[in-house]
C-alpha cells in the first residue's frame, strides 16, 4: 500500500513538472512574438518613411525643373526682348546720327550736296565740271569750253512761298542762257533755271526739290565730296559787276589762255610714263599752275571722282607721282 501511495506522488510531481515547462516554453514564445512585433511595425514605419521622402524628393526635383524651365524660358524671352529694344534704339540712334550728320553740315557743304546730284546738270555746272575745272558754257551753239577759275553762289533776296528755313543763292559762272536758282534749307534743296522773277511754286514748274538727307547717304563716304565744299564761294556781288574784276575773270575763264603750256605739260607726263595716259579708265583735271608755268599740279581720278594720284612738277625739279595720300610713289 505504501508502495502504490509512493508512485502515485512521484507520478503527480512528474506531471506537474511538464505542465509548468510547456507553459514557460509559450511564455517565452508569446514574449518573443510580443518583442517582434514592435521590430517589424517600426520597419513598416521606415520603409513608409522613406517611400514617403523619395516620392517627396521627386516630386521636389520636379517642381525644381519645372521651375528652372520656367526661368529659362523667362531668360531667352527677356534676351528677345532685350535684343529687340537694342535693334529698336539702334535705329533711333542711326536715324538720330543721320539726322545730326546733315544738320551739322555746313552751307558750303550742302551746296556740294546739291552740285552732287544728278539734276544739278540741267541748270548749272555738275560735279564732274567743278572738280576738273572745265565746263561747257551753252551760249552758243556749239558750246563754248571754259575753265573755271572761282565758284560762287550769289545771295539772293527770299523767293516768295519759299520754305521759311530756305536761303537763297544764283549760281556764278553761268551755264546756260538763265540764270541758275539754288535754295539751301534744313534738310531740302531747291534748284531752278530761270529769265524772271516767280514765286516759290512758279519756279518749281521747272526746278527740282532735292532730299539733303538723301544725298548725303549718298556721298558721305567720298573725299570729293569735302573737296568740293572747299571750292564754293559765298558772295554778296556778281564778281561781273566790277569792270576790272570781269575782266579778270574773262581771261583765267579762257581756254586759250595757257593752252601751249597746258598741251606741254600732258607730253612730259606721257614721256615720264613712257606711254599716252589713259582717258578711258581716268578722268583727268585741268593743269593747276602755281607761280607761272614752270610749277604746276595735275590729278587723275577714277569713276567717282575720287583722286587716284597726281602728277607734280616744281621749278628745277623733276616730276614727281603721288598716290592718293600724297605719298610718292616715283
Amino acid at each position: 500500500m505504501k508502495r502504490l501511495i509512493l508512485l502515485l506522488s512521484t507520478l503527480f510531481i512528474f506531471t506537474t513538472a511538464c505542465d509548468g515547462g510547456t507553459e514557460s516554453k509559450q511564455s517565452d514564445k508569446d514574449e518573443n512574438q510580443k518583442q517582434s512585433e514592435p521590430k517589424s511595425e517600426e520597419k513598416s514605419k521606415d520603409k513608409a518613411t522613406e517611400e514617403s521622402k523619395s516620392s517627396k524628393s521627386s516630386e521636389d526635383n520636379k517642381e525644381a525643373k519645372t521651375e528652372e524651365t520656367s526661368k529659362s524660358d523667362e531668360t531667352k524671352e527677356s534676351e528677345k526682348a532685350s535684343e529687340s529694344d537694342q535693334a529698336t534704339e539702334s535705329k533711333a540712334a542711326d536715324d538720330k546720327k543721320k539726322d545730326q550728320g546733315v544738320s551739322n553740315l555746313s552751307p558750303a557743304q550742302k551746296a556740294a550736296l546739291v552740285f552732287s546730284a544728278d539734276e544739278a546738270s540741267e541748270f548749272t555746272l555738275s560735279k564732274r565740271e567743278i572738280l576738273t575745272g572745265i565746263f561747257e558754257q551753252h551760249y552758243s551753239n556749239p558750246p563754248e569750253k571754259k575753265q573755271l577759275y572761282k565758284l560762287h553762289l550769289i545771295k539772293m533776296n527770299p523767293i516768295p512761298g519759299a520754305p521759311k528755313d530756305m536761303k537763297f543763292y544764283t549760281v556764278y559762272p553761268p551755264k546756260k542762257p538763265f540764270a541758275t536758282k539754288i535754295g539751301i534749307g534744313k534738310d531740302k534743296a531747291f534748284i531752278a533755271g530761270s529769265q524772271s522773277p516767280g514765286s516759290y511754286q512758279e519756279l518749281l514748274k521747272n526746278g527740282k526739290e532735292l532730299d539733303l538727307n538723301q544725298l548725303y547717304q549718298d556721298n558721305k563716304q567720298l573725299k570729293s565730296f569735302n573737296e568740293l565744299a572747299q571750292k564754293v564761294e559765298f558772295s554778296n556781288q556778281n564778281p561781273l559787276d566790277n569792270e576790272q574784276t570781269a575782266e579778270k575773270y574773262k581771261a583765267e575763264e579762257s581756254t586759250a589762255t595757257m593752252t601751249r603750256a597746258r598741251t606741254q605739260v600732258y607730253d612730259m607726263i606721257n614721256k615720264f610714263e613712257g606711254k599716252p595716259i589713259d582717258t578711258e579708265k581716268y578722268i583727268w583735271d585741268n593743269v593747276k599752275w602755281h607761280n607761272g608755268i614752270t610749277s604746276w599740279t595735275v590729278n587723275y581720278r577714277d569713276q567717282n571722282l575720287e583722286i587716284v594720284g597726281t602728277y607734280k612738277k616744281e621749278e628745277g625739279k623733276p616730276i614727281v607721282k603721288l598716290d592718293a595720300q600724297g605719298n610718292k610713289i616715283k
